[in-house]
């Protein structure tokens, strides 16, 4: 079985080592990155992954637009600490076809990059009510 190139781009080498032994331990997604000052535009073309994990700024204007660059080419998946009730929204309008907050489990990264992975869309639950809140009260999200 050939196993699901993820390609991760996050400046934190604890974040990053964390995500390599999580993907390490499954017999489905294999970890890759950007060597060191790299170009990463060119090395996502070079690695051909079937899901970049982002987990860089997303309130960085310039981290925005690679965002919105690479999810043309590329599905992506953002993992952030920054709130998702403010910025989630956003992300999927660049492009991101989910978004995971820094604090979850383990777990529920794997089940993202699988969602996400499987064409689908992830939000945490708590994002899916407050969309459908919306959804509710205006009629639209």
């Amino acid at each position: 079985m050939n196993k699901a190139i993820i390609f991760v781009i996050e400046d934190d080498p604890l974040a990053q080592a964390g995500i390599r032994a999580l993907l390490d331990d499954t017999h489905d997604l294999a970890f890759t990155k950007a060597p060191a000052e790299s170009d990463i535009e060119q090395s996502l073309c070079d690695a051909k992954p079937d899901l970049v994990l982002f987990g860089l700024h997303i309130t960085k204007t310039r981290n925005q637009f690679l965002l919105r660059k690479i999810a043309l080419q590329f599905r992506v998946l953002v993992f952030s600490d920054e709130d998702e009730t403010l910025h989630a929204e956003d992300t999927l309008r660049a492009g991101a076809r989910g978004y995971i907050m820094k604090e979850e489990s383990p777990e529920i990264l794997l089940k993202a990059i699988r969602t996400t992975l499987a064409g689908n869309l992830h939000l945490s639950d708590k994002m899916k009510s407050h969309f459908f809140q919306r959804i509710a009260a205006n009629g639209s999200a």
